[in-house]
């Protein structure tokens, strides 16, 4: 809420980022069950944050998401946290949008299922 509160501005974008990364991966595993929903959510909202606006700006939102209780087990943070900093690398990378799904499926450093 702190960090939301001080970027009012971002606040509407940082929104329809969420939501697009979410109803994308929620799609695609509905088309596809062998799709990990969770990794692909992470990788995809915090690629597009990285696009959108930077990868500092993608950090903070996404630790900040991570932070306190979320309800998760250890694995499961640990494994937002790797998947975050894979999406903030496809970025920085010039991986294209249409690419990402094909991508996360491959990509060893992907964890697709918390242990």
């Amino acid at each position: 809420i702190e960090l939301i509160a001080s970027m009012p501005l971002r606040t509407p974008r940082l929104l329809r980022i969420k939501n697009d990364a979410e109803s994308t991966a929620k799609q695609a595993y509905e088309a596809d069950e062998s799709v990990p929903q969770d990794a692909y959510r992470h990788v995809l909202w915090n690629f597009l944050l990285t696009r959108a606006f930077d990868e500092q700006t993608a950090q903070a939102v996404t630790d900040a998401h991570e932070a306190g209780d979320t309800g998760n087990s250890k694995a499961e943070r640990e494994m937002d946290y790797n998947n975050n900093a894979v999406g903030r690398r496809y970025a920085a990378e010039g991986v294209r949008r249409p690419e990402i799904l094909e991508k996360l499926l491959s990509d060893p450093e992907v964890i697709r299922t918390a242990e």
